[in-house]
């Protein structure tokens, strides 16, 4: 199984890379690689049983964006096992600027920071171990790194939680010139460097 994105029509869709990583999986294991990008399931590919629907709650309203990654570990820390349905396809709408997924706005910002916050809480009842605090502690520095130079006051809420998790964790954010870069002057300093550069 896997899913296709597309942008006006389906019949100009392509397939999403990560939708490789389809497979069967335990709840924990699941929410690690997707700390660490390694799988990305999106709403439109979990048939969630209604009965672990109404023992999790609804969606969190107080959430703007990024909402589902927080109703999502509710749901999959509610279940023994996530199965892959083999043969099956999905597609995924892109490109629109209009769309939540595509905000950058501050109250944006907040919420994808609240969200994961409240994943880190939920999966940390369930399994508070090394391996699920570093990946937590990746996916808040990307954040991080996504935010920097702006954003003063979400950055240093991250900080919080980064000290908090108190794990040395990877990162690596990509693989390309700036990457390399930043490993020699550190990644502020290359961050910086790209932005002047764009």
């Amino acid at each position: 199984s896997y899913f296709e994105y597309f942008t006006n029509s389906i019949s100009n869709s392509f397939k999403a890379n990560n939708s490789a990583n389809f497979r069967n999986y335990k709840p924990v294991d699941w929410l690690i690689d997707a700390n660490y990008g390694k799988t990305m399931f999106p709403p439109i590919v979990w048939l969630t049983p209604r009965k672990i629907i109404k023992e999790i709650g609804g969606w969190n309203e107080n959430l703007s964006y990024n909402d589902d990654p927080e109703f999502f570990s509710r749901a999959i820390l509610n279940s023994k096992e996530i199965i892959h349905v083999a043969n099956s396809k999905s597609y995924y709408r892109i490109g629109n600027s209009e769309s939540y997924g595509s905000q950058k706005t501050l109250k944006a910002r907040i919420s994808e920071i609240e969200s994961l916050k409240l994943v880190s809480q939920n999966v940390l009842k369930i399994e508070n171990s090394e391996r699920v605090k570093k990946s937590l502690a990746y996916n808040f520095s990307k954040i991080n790194y996504s935010l920097y130079p702006d954003f003063i006051e979400l950055r240093k809420q991250i900080e919080v939680e980064l000290k908090l998790l108190n794990v040395v964790y990877p990162r690596n954010f990509g693989n390309g010139l700036f990457f390399k870069v930043g490993k020699i002057i550190g990644w502020k300093l290359a961050k910086r460097l790209k932005l002047i550069l764009k």
